[in-house]
């Protein structure tokens, strides 16, 4: 059932009340949850300043004429929303997790329904991840993991509705993934491409048609990756 229920308001409930405890607990915070030596928080804060500062994205912040080796998308966003919000850096690095959650958790609500095909086993779903993702303080890894939980959703999707749409939707989100941090984008490859290897070892020997089956495969998962 595709239309708004029961666990669409609980999900956008439950996404209100942890927006609340976040913002409580973010406005206290007196600097960015990190260790100043040391801490990815600074580090990527160091690269978001780097970019206000009028330098190219592309070129590395930590040695002179070299190209950027970090995916560059969670960067680029919270230097657009600096430069547009007037906001101090720190703020918005403290509380970017408040939309981050919500988007993991929406994430995963849709994955849980074009898995489960029902919304109350998409919302424990959801509610699982939000569990484990309650605060996703470093922008960059959250805002991947949830191009990536998107980018499942349009994978699992093909089975049932392998449609041009669906795969370029599908593509886009892993290259929002790869464009945002390598983590999550090596993870869904390694899943992926796993399932994809045993499916077509398995229609191989269960079909005996190697050729129809590589081009089948090929056709199925074209433009995804």
């Amino acid at each position: 059932n595709r239309k708004t229920n029961k666990y669409d308001k609980l999900l956008i409930i439950t996404i209100a009340i942890t927006a609340i405890l976040h913002i409580y607990m973010f406005s206290q915070l007196q600097h960015i949850a990190s260790p100043i030596f040391g801490g990815d928080l600074y580090r990527e804060r160091g690269f978001i300043q780097y970019i206000l500062n009028g330098n190219q994205y592309w070129t590395d912040p930590y040695f002179k004429g070299e190209l950027e080796f970090y995916p560059p998308i969670g960067y680029l966003l919270g230097a657009a929303i600096a430069k547009i919000t007037k906001i101090n850096l720190d703020t918005i690095i403290n509380f970017l997790p408040l939309f981050i959650t919500a988007f993991i958790t929406t994430a995963f609500y849709k994955l849980g329904q074009e898995i489960f095909k029902k919304k109350q086993h998409a919302f424990f779903l959801a509610l699982t991840a939000l569990t484990h993702q309650l605060f996703p303080v470093k922008h960059t890894y959250g805002l991947a993991l949830g191009f990536a939980i998107m980018f499942l959703t349009y994978f699992f999707k093909l089975e049932t509705n392998n449609t041009l749409k669906t795969k370029i939707y599908a593509g886009l989100y892993l290259g929002l993934t790869a464009l945002t941090h390598y983590q999550p984008f090596l993870y869904v490859n390694v899943m992926t491409g796993t399932i994809i290897i045993l499916e077509y070892i398995r229609k191989c020997k269960t079909e005996k048609q190697i050729i129809k089956t590589t081009t089948e495969t090929i056709k199925k998962y074209f433009l995804t990756f």
